[in-house]
């Protein structure tokens, strides 16, 4: 039987990279598997988890906001004169993609 209570592994239940999909061929149902999902739906409830707000939630947020914040100011006029023309160019070629498909 596996320890749901170990704080080690707490990245099990905060992590959407460890989700648990019982519709995978590879998910097997086992005890230890019900217990792992048992104990995160648990948690998810009592908000233990850091994104349900906790202060580590909101830290990481604020962390976020302030690196993104941090990446517009980096973009020069060059910068964002490209990015536009990529994105005509990009819109200009779905405009004669989807005409081209219209006509067949």
């Amino acid at each position: 039987m596996i320890d749901v209570k170990d704080d080690r592994f707490g990245a099990i239940y905060d992590s959407y990279h460890y989700n648990i999909d019982p519709s995978a061929p590879e998910y097997k149902k086992t005890k230890s598997m019900e217990a792992i999902i048992e104990e995160k739906l648990h948690r998810r409830k009592s908000g233990k988890t850091a994104k349900a707000g906790g202060a580590s939630g909101q830290k990481r947020k604020a962390e976020m906001d302030k690196n993104s914040a941090g990446q517009s100011a980096k973009f020069s006029k060059s910068d964002s004169e490209s990015i536009s023309s990529l994105i005509n160019s990009v819109k200009s070629k779905t405009q004669t993609f989807h005409s081209t498909k219209k006509k067949k």
